[in-house]
């Protein structure tokens, strides 16, 4: 039976080895990781950085059902590590000079609940509450490629360096129990009606291992996103995402070795600051499923966003 990671994270199915007898290293399967910039989409960043001293602070909150699940290679039944479980993202942000931004995010996991981890050689249930790994990200508009707030259409880049700090648990598929980051280019288009158009390619730097026989290390991160106004005169928009995390351990083969996720949202932007109320959607995956709302506070002119996802990923 072929065995792959898909996708280290939310809704990931492994196979089981069947000498599960010993303690295994985890990793950290926190892979909802939204952009705290208010101008961003939610997971797909643009090349746009916060205003000069505009302080942002925002909220995400994350509900899933069955978000990891594993697969028992002799028995075929499934081990679902986690259940259900309650996580609040917060995240804080500030610009400089209109050149550059720096920000942060830590996810709370405030609740989970799963099955006897007994099989993967832990006895007893995941940790019911936990902290994830803290993502600290340094963000630098290039020169001549800066669209700035006055430029209505045009080209964008940015490049960005995310280091995350081992705050999270690794028993609690919270962190990675070291250092971890990596950089990330950041391009789109504006165009002059309206639409954006962004991608986003990087990598995630992270320790080598094995879970289960399956080979942890580096991963690759993509995402293309797209928004555009659907009420120019009210501020609301719709936004669409798809994005991922492949492993650099061992190269997909085919399509559905990529762990994948696609993210519908819609945002309103207006002048004084107000949160929007969350969107919501459940995931394409039998028993499996999500709700995401984010909201933030900043300066006037900085817009709101409520987003939901829907998720497809790879199984072994």
């Amino acid at each position: 039976m072929r065995r792959a990671l898909g996708g280290v994270g939310a809704a990931a199915i492994l196979a089981l080895a069947s000498h599960a007898g010993a303690q295994e290293k985890q990793f950290n399967a926190l892979v909802f990781r939204p952009a705290a910039g208010p101008r961003d989409l939610v997971m797909v960043q643009k090349s746009e950085v916060i205003g000069h001293l505009s302080p942002i602070v925002g909220l995400y909150t994350d509900l899933a059902f069955n978000p990891l699940a594993m697969i028992n290679n002799d028995t075929m039944g499934d081990i679902k590590v986690v259940t259900a479980g309650l996580t609040f993202t917060p995240t804080v942000g500030i610009g400089f000079f209109n050149w550059i931004d720096v920000t942060a995010a830590i996810p709370l996991v405030a609740w989970q609940t799963g099955a006897n981890l007994r099989d993967i050689g832990s006895e007893g249930a995941i940790a019911s509450n936990a902290v994830g790994d803290m993502r600290l990200q340094a963000r630098l508009a290039i020169p001549y490629l800066n669209r700035k707030s006055e430029v209505k259409s045009g080209f964008g880049m940015a490049v960005a360096g995310n280091v995350n700090l081992p705050t999270g648990n690794p028993a609690a598929f919270t962190g990675d129990g070291t250092v971890t980051g990596g950089p990330v280019l950041i391009m789109d288009y504006r165009f002059g009606f309206g639409l954006l158009l962004a991608a986003n390619a990087g990598l995630w730097l992270r320790p080598g291992g094995e879970f289960l026989g399956v080979k942890l290390g580096d991963m690759a991160s993509f995402g293309v996103g797209a928004e555009g106004y659907v009420l120019q005169r009210y501020g609301i928009s719709i936004i669409g995402e798809v994005y991922g995390y492949p492993s650099l351990t061992k190269f997909p083969t085919q399509p559905s070795e990529v762990p994948a996720e696609v993210l519908l949202g819609i945002r309103w932007q207006s002048k004084w600051a107000s949160p929007s109320p969350p969107a919501a959607a459940s995931a394409p995956r039998a028993g499996s499923a999500r709700r995401r709302s984010g909201s933030s506070t900043t300066s006037p002119g900085s817009p709101r966003r409520a987003a939901s996802r829907r998720r497809s990923s790879a199984s072994s």
